[in-house]
């Protein structure tokens, strides 16, 4: 009996006297519909609350109503108290708790002793709740589209579950689920929008779906990490904004995440850094003011490979086992220091040097530079020591890095560290050799860092060396840039860079060497004249090897050495440091 709770009289006239005898008259075993037992519902219980019967009447009237609350009620799977409720949200379209009030002929104050029930309707998504920016308690409540359907259908409303989804479809849905309770805050915020009601069902929504599809890689991977419920939460419309949007940068400010937590607190952003999900990127490494999802989160998470996440810088993976042997000749204090790397590298010896500088709270990371005019050698040492060492290598030519679209080339540098780290920390788990990070030709990136108001180019650059910069501070590995810059080092990378190997020409005895091992069959007296009369490096000299194998395919017969010494001229031609410009 409902009547009890609603005492307070106001003129309210919504139904006829005829209408209502004709209800209390009708066969009660009559099938309805449910949605007329709805319509009967808030008609008899309007007309109870408007108009002023005897005793006997108003307790017919009333054993009438009981009857259709019970039927709905027990189909709904809800009180009768939360059916009447429910008929009159419905009715009315949409309304506050101050019109239910009048609706119900109640005060406003009366009408909070059914928060509680009207929390059950929200639960079961029965009504909605706008009015997010708004006080909680003048929130407008309504009934969705789909619990309507339903009840014209006759049966009880069932939110909807996806279950056994393929990988596209299971990422559809969530991206549907998710994408509006992440609207950045420029768009502005919805008017349907509830926080707190909100965040209850989109946690529900979110764990249905990930229970409901156990099958997906996705779902077990990141049910295996073991995050907060906000964490699992923000990474996975991280990886949906990936996967389906093709986004890969969010700006952080932009995201009120306490709106959007079941517990209203902000996400530990910190625990997805230090698994190595998430990383900062900025125009400048100091600004964290976006992130994105690393290649070790897009790997792993999505199982997109490698290949297809390339940045456009297309880094080449070099296996040590398809590097062939070949002899190098150095001048005795590079050998040296070559040498003493190489065997530092060896990995036996890398791994005891690692953890002792790791004890020592010191940076693990090995930064090496080789430097020095071109043809010297230094590309080819990193090959020869990768390939003593068991190292693959992960090429990188820093030219290819440039873009023209702005912040594609800071975006591009980040991609290359993080999918280092994920080789790095692949080769860990299968206890093999940790691969070297080489960036060839790094001539622009070590040089002193220009005046950022004379260019936007000029900024790109400084900022793609702030980058390195973080990186090489934090680097996990071994990194070794080769230049031919011989002059104006920045400072920054001096401090960074522990070897700093310079080559130089070979020395007149070491180019005998190299004449002897390219030119087996010259003469001892031959490779002495070419070696004193020619100031040449070691490329120069294997390009004119090349060129009398090609001449001596051609002609069918070798060349003198009257014409081998022409070659050596037409190479030196450019052996002065003359400059070309405009």
């Amino acid at each position: 009996m409902f009547n009890r709770h609603f005492d307070y009289e106001e003129e309210f006239n919504f139904i006829s006297e005829v209408d209502i005898e004709e209800f209390i008259n009708e066969d009660q075993d009559k099938p309805l519909v449910l949605l007329e037992r709805i319509d009967r519902i808030i008609r008899i219980h309007s007309f109870i609350k408007n108009r002023h019967e005897n005793k006997e009447k108003k307790a017919n009237y009333q054993g009438i109503l009981d009857q259709h609350l019970a039927v709905c009620s027990n189909l709904l799977r809800i009180t009768a108290l939360q059916t009447l409720l429910l008929t009159y949200i419905l009715n009315s379209g949409s309304l506050s708790l101050g019109d239910l009030a009048k609706s119900l002929k109640v005060t406003r104050v009366q009408c909070f002793k059914y928060l509680d029930d009207l929390d059950v309707l929200l639960d079961k998504r029965l009504i909605r709740k706008s009015g997010r920016g708004r006080e909680e308690i003048d929130a407008d409540y309504w009934v969705p589209y789909e619990v309507i359907q339903s009840l014209r259908e006759g049966k009880a409303f069932t939110p909807p579950r996806y279950r056994n989804l393929s990988k596209d479809e299971f990422f559809e849905h969530l991206n549907k689920l998710l994408s509006e309770f992440f609207l950045p805050d420029h768009f502005g915020i919805p008017d349907h929008f509830d926080s707190k009601t909100s965040r209850k069902i989109l946690m529900m929504d979110f764990f249905n779906l990930l229970e409901d599809n156990p099958q997906l890689e996705f779902v077990k991977k990141i049910s295996s990490l073991l995050l907060t419920k906000e964490n699992m939460l923000f990474l996975s419309y991280l990886c949906t904004e990936f996967y389906v949007n093709k986004e890969d940068s969010f700006r952080y400010r932009d995201i009120y995440f306490s709106e959007h937590t079941e517990s209203g607190k902000d996400f530990d952003l910190h625990q997805l850094f230090r698994l190595e999900l998430i990383e900062y990127y900025g125009d400048d490494f100091k600004d964290k003011e976006f992130i994105v999802l690393t290649n070790k989160a897009v790997i792993e998470l999505l199982g997109i490979t490698e290949a297809l996440h390339k940045p456009k810088s297309e880094s080449d993976i070099i296996n040590h086992e398809n590097i062939v042997q070949k002899e190098l000749f150095y001048n005795a204090k590079e050998g040296k220091l070559v040498e003493q790397l190489a065997d530092l590298l060896l990995e036996k010896n890398y791994k005891n040097i690692t953890e002792r500088l790791k004890s020592k709270g010191m940076r693990t990371g090995f930064n090496c530079l080789f430097f020095g005019i071109p043809g010297t050698g230094k590309t080819e040492t990193v090959y020869q020591i990768a390939r003593m060492s068991g190292r693959d290598i992960m090429s990188v030519d820093i030219s290819a890095t440039k873009s023209h679209w702005f912040g594609e080339s800071e975006k591009i540098m980040r991609h290359i560290f993080s999918e280092y780290r994920h080789k790095v920390e692949k080769a860990r788990n299968k206890n093999t050799p940790a691969p070297i990070l080489l960036l060839n030709e790094a001539d622009a990136i070590i040089n002193k860092r220009k005046d950022i108001s004379t260019s936007t180019v000029a900024q790109t650059e400084n900022t793609i060396q702030n980058i390195i910069l973080e990186e090489m501070e934090k680097l996990n590995g071994i990194l070794i840039a080769t230049t031919n810059l011989t002059e104006n080092f920045d400072t920054a990378f001096e401090r960074r860079f522990i070897y700093k190997i310079e080559f130089h020409k070979p020395g007149i005895e070491i180019r005998r060497l190299i004449w002897k091992s390219l030119i087996p069959e010259l003469m001892e007296k031959e490779t002495i004249k070419l070696a004193e009369a020619f100031d040449l490096s070691g490329g120069q000299i294997e390009n004119i090897a090349r060129k009398r194998a090609i001449v001596g395919i051609l002609n069918g017969k070798e060349p003198a050495l009257a014409e081998l010494e022409s070659f050596c001229s037409e190479e030196s031609i450019l052996k002065k440091d003359s400059k070309i410009g405009f």
